[in-house]
């Protein structure tokens, strides 16, 4: 649906936009190969418990990898989105039309995709997953007429993005349907330790970023956003958005990682 989406937006914007979209499109690129290393690393294990009988393991990994995909991002988007126009700038010096706006509108999606993985490989573990992909698929190809709708009723290029971003999140939810009733996913689970978590970093990382956002400018707004972004995104990771096990993990490994032999 993607390369049907271009086309569509070519005939009613022409190659300037798409050369946008190409630029939203390596943005993508580079966020996803962050998420990419760890769903592929859990993969296997999560099929294996499922395999096993290992149910609570298999449903612990499924919650973990969703968020984890989640904040991974969500840690180097904020600090970008804020200052979208700065780093194309200077990575295209001149960038298109809408790039910007693409962009930003591309990490979004990203942010709400990335929780869809761990749900797919769910459903891989339970190994018939014909009416899922049909569903889904069928989903994803409704982006082509809603694109072609709005573009020729004289809407914003954004709107393109805009409907890619709904679309995933009704999608969202539709694998998580899928994923409760044929793989052993719980959904009330799913919205306390996955959903809920999220919502808290969301609320509680963003007020300062976006204040100094509104009423910065120039490099101090530049260095303000940045600073304050990382930190209260991951201080809010930290305290609300891992539970306390968890931070014991990522305590050990960065102590073996970096302990001094």
């Amino acid at each position: 649906y993607k390369q049907g989406t271009n086309m569509i937006l070519n005939v009613f914007s022409g190659v300037t936009l798409n050369a946008a979209m190409g630029i939203a499109t390596q943005v993508r690129a580079a966020l996803y190969s962050f998420v990419s290393n760890l769903q592929i690393a859990a993969n296997p294990q999560i099929i294996k418990s499922y395999s096993n009988g290992e149910y609570d393991r298999y449903q612990n990994l499924v919650y973990s990898i969703s968020k984890y995909s989640f904040f991974l991002i969500f840690i180097i988007a904020v600090p970008v989105i804020l200052n979208m126009r700065f780093f194309l700038d200077i990575w295209l010096k001149t960038p298109p039309d809408y790039a910007c706006s693409f962009c930003v509108l591309t990490l979004i999606f990203c942010l709400v995709d990335s929780l869809s993985g761990p749900l797919w490989t769910s459903m891989q573990a339970m190994g018939n997953i014909r009416n899922y992909q049909v569903v889904i698929s069928l989903m994803l190809l409704l982006n082509l007429p809603f694109t072609y709708i709005a573009l020729s009723k004289g809407m914003s290029p954004n709107s393109l993005l805009y409907i890619q971003i709904i679309i995933c999140t009704v999608s969202l939810f539709v694998r998580l349907l899928f994923s409760r009733y044929y793989a052993n996913i719980s959904l009330k689970r799913y919205i306390k330790e996955v959903l809920i978590p999220i919502s808290g970093v969301l609320v509680l990382s963003l007020p300062i970023p976006l204040i100094f956002a509104v009423k910065l400018s120039g490099l101090l707004k530049i260095i303000m956003t940045i600073i304050s972004g990382i930190l209260f995104t991951s201080l809010s990771i930290w305290f609300v958005g891992i539970k306390r096990d968890e931070r014991k993990v990522v305590l050990a490994f960065f102590k073996s990682k970096f302990e001094i032999r």
